[in-house]
């Protein structure tokens, strides 16, 4: 009977022992299944440029950081009073929004003469007052870009895009998506933590919101109404 009891006592350690083992080669469940998520980025919209009330002519003024801003006409930026850079644009500006970016500065903006209007990116170093790079976008009706690290998401008529800001290079676009009045402009783009960049766009002729919605890492359109 004792020798019983000693193998049996023998048997239930050594199982106890082998299920200790087996749960600590278990992987721990985060308690979030979004935890560590490379989707956990801070978004924010790039500070707008305004005319003077009801007016599209004259100098605009932005706020950036906390520091007032004018941009004259051809694009000198002044900031107390002084040039602070200079973006070099030959037409005048219909619209304007601008991002820091540590040393530099990154504008998007829609240039327009005689109706003949086209949107570009552009990246100033003011302390050199150079241009680092210049990207067309395509089209005009420029929306707020939103920026989401060092990436901006842009949309005109009939586009979206990824442009990355270290290189001025889109990382994905579509363009030519105007049609019978859809897309033809888009309210700021909206940012989710699941990976998918939201365009909406207002349809007058028929009184709704046209939806895109792009994988941000695939590029690829998951849903268009």
């Amino acid at each position: 009977m004792r020798k019983l009891l000693i193998i049996f006592a023998m048997v239930s350690l050594t199982a106890c022992h082998a299920t200790k083992r087996e749960e600590t080669k278990r992987p721990v469940r985060p308690e979030s299944p979004e935890a560590g998520s490379k989707y956990e980025r801070v978004a924010a919209y790039a500070e707008e440029a305004l005319y003077p009330e009801n007016s599209r002519s004259g100098a605009m003024t932005l706020t950036l950081n906390g520091q007032n801003l004018t941009v004259l006409e051809g694009g000198k930026v002044n900031r107390d009073g002084k040039m602070w850079f200079d973006m070099k644009t030959h037409k005048q500006i219909e619209k304007l929004y601008m991002i820091d970016m540590n040393k530099d500065i990154v504008a998007f903006f829609v240039e327009n003469s005689n109706d003949n209007a086209a949107s570009f990116a552009r990246k100033i170093n003011p302390a050199t007052n150079k241009i680092i790079w210049s990207t067309p976008i395509y089209g005009f009706n420029l929306s707020q870009p939103l920026i989401v690290g060092n990436k901006a998401y842009l949309s005109t008529i009939g586009f979206v895009g990824k442009l990355n800001l270290d290189t001025g290079r889109f990382e994905w676009k579509f363009e030519n998506l105007y049609s019978e009045g859809k897309y033809n402009s888009f309210s700021a783009p909206e940012f989710s933590e699941t990976g998918i960049i939201v365009f909406k766009s207002y349809d007058g002729l028929t009184n709704r919101t046209n939806v895109i919605k792009i994988d941000d890492v695939k590029g690829k359109i998951v849903s268009k109404d």
